[in-house]
């Protein structure tokens, strides 16, 4: 269990212990989740998994005029000056976006700089960064150290981030820079390290932002959504309002119990504190809806998005494609689809290709990969990536591999979007081995760091035909590629011992030495699959 049961720790809260009479934007309903509900959604854990897609660095190197610029986008500095830009880690967290890949790009990329938006310049930048603290010839401040900071946790690991904050000055070792480090031990799940450098902030008398405890809520979002509340009620404690990012959160959260009702009260509390929904947020509630059965509300909320005129709330279009496809509206994906005309903007066709992938118009799918292949000449890896994720989808698996050879002849970059849908074309055609090859020899190859999704696809796979052996082996990569904490990974690993009438020796000490505690669906595999169980009634019943 987490650092909070020890006396005198600073996360050592629990609710009901801070709340107080003064208004936290009606903290009753935050905290609101039905205790059941949220021990069943704990133990199922049915939260989508979120990729870990880390954006290169930009860097323009010095001119003659002896001047040196540095842009980089780094996981701390989203919020850096308000607390209300943290909308942008949503690269952290894909499964509040519809689509995931729609949500992350500027609304106004058009056709005009989609050449390949992820191709880029390989640099060495901590060498760089090497010769310009050395050389003296650029005054470092703390946001540049944070920079690098969180570079160096994305390539070496967060073992070396921890001994890079040592090299840091004292004077520039401060708040940016732990939370660029909680950031990226948030990104990868690691719950012990996180809470650790949360406890270092407070003891450090460092201040305690809105992005800091944002952090944590994401962590117990994905790993322990329990402990939300927790976080919630040290918030209030530190006299600090939920931001835009919070409420996503929540809303999120709520909406992943089931419990529209409290979702609904958390967004009239947003409203109440005078903060309004951007797209995404009511993308998600729209998504919530749906996937609810209250296409009512869901359709209301779509109308209202749209507006008197669609084409004055462009921005709009790229969300309400895909929820209508959701709806099964193809009309409504048609006239959106139409409004947008010549001057298509690269997430609109990313958003189209999806949407009518899903409405099963696989063939305006292609048509309209093909329009935009004639006229960018070079379409982006993003554009194959929609279409491939089509293929993979609906299981075309001549179709994926031809148009995967096609993007390697055309030089677009295969990057963690083409592998995670290579993986998913060859697992549902039933070659999991051939999937699990590509895997390894594609991220060795290009030296990239596999979403969670293609482990957990494998893990999945192996785990229903009882395979223990490789199920054991993609478990322990994903611990290898920093993937830890995250329910699903052990519960799909007891159930190929329990496919397999294999009793798995010594799992509670394993998950015990990962801080994980069992519960709900969790808690009754590893009865099932305990050696040294009694026989009863409901141990026969799961044999």
């Amino acid at each position: 269990m987490w650092a909070l049961r020890r006396a005198g720790n600073p996360l050592r809260f629990r609710a009901q212990q801070v709340v107080s009479a003064r208004s936290f934007a009606n903290l009753d309903v935050l905290l609101g989740a039905d205790a059941k509900s949220i021990e069943e959604h704990h133990g199922k854990d049915c939260q989508k998994p979120c990729c870990h897609r880390q954006s290169k660095p930009v860097v323009q190197l010095p001119h003659s005029s002896g001047q040196f610029v540095l842009s980089r986008t780094f996981s701390s500095q989203a919020g850096a000056n308000s607390g209300d830009k943290e909308d942008e880690l949503e690269d952290g967290f894909s499964d509040l976006e519809v689509p995931p890949e729609t949500g992350n790009k500027d609304a106004s990329s058009t056709s005009e700089d989609s050449s390949d938006e992820d191709a880029i310049d390989e640099i060495d930048l901590p060498d760089l960064m090497d010769w310009i603290e050395e050389a003296k010839l650029y005054e470092l401040e703390e946001r540049h150290y944070a920079s690098r900071l969180d570079l160096v946790a994305k390539v070496s690991g967060l073992h070396s981030a921890e001994q890079y904050i040592e090299k840091i000055p004292s004077s520039h070792r401060g708040e940016i820079v732990y939370r660029t480090l909680l950031a990226n031990c948030v990104a990868e799940a690691n719950v012990r390290k996180a809470e650790q450098i949360f406890n270092k902030i407070k003891d450090l008398g460092l201040p305690i932002t809105i992005f800091t405890y944002n952090q944590l809520l994401l962590l117990y979002k994905r790993v322990d959504k329990k402990k939300i509340a927790d976080v919630l009620a040290m918030m209030e404690n530190d006299n600090l309002k939920p931001s835009l990012f919070t409420y996503k959160l929540l809303v999120d959260t709520k909406g992943a119990f089931k419990d529209i009702e409290g979702m609904e009260k958390v967004v009239e509390s947003m409203q109440g504190e005078g903060i309004k929904p951007d797209y995404m947020l009511q993308a998600t509630i729209a998504r919530h809806y749906i996937f609810n059965g209250h296409h009512e509300k869901a359709e209301a909320l779509l109308e209202s998005m749209e507006g008197d005129n669609i084409k004055e709330n462009r921005n709009a279009c790229k969300v309400l494609l895909p929820l209508y496809a959701f709806l099964g509206k193809k009309d409504e994906v048609e006239r959106i689809w139409e409004m947008c005309g010549d001057n298509t903007r690269v997430d609109e066709v990313l958003s189209a290709i999806e949407a009518f992938g899903r409405l099963g118009d696989v063939g305006k799918a292609e048509r309209i990969f093909e329009d935009m292949s004639k006229k960018w000449k070079r379409p982006g890896s993003k554009i194959y990536n929609a279409l491939l994720r089509v293929y993979a989808n609906k299981n075309l698996f001549e179709k994926g591999k031809e148009l995967a050879k096609q993007m390697k002849k055309n030089g677009a970059r295969m990057g963690i979007p083409t592998l995670d849908a290579l993986v998913k074309l060859h697992i549902d055609a039933g070659e999991v081995e051939k999937g699990d090859i590509i895997l390894h020899k594609f991220s060795h190859k290009y030296k990239l760091r596999p979403q969670f999704n293609s482990y957990r696809m494998l893990l999945e796979a192996y785990s229903k035909k009882g395979d223990i052996h490789n199920s054991e082996k993609i478990f322990n990569k994903l611990r290898q590629a920093g993937y830890s904490g995250r329910i699903t990974q052990y519960q799909l690993l007891l159930q190929a011992y329990l496919q397999a009438k294999s009793p798995a020796y010594g799992f509670r000490e394993r998950m015990k030495a990962d801080n994980i505690f069992p519960s709900g669906t969790l808690a009754t595999l590893i009865a099932a699959t305990d050696p040294f169980r009694k026989k009863n009634s409901i141990s026969e019943l799961l044999d």
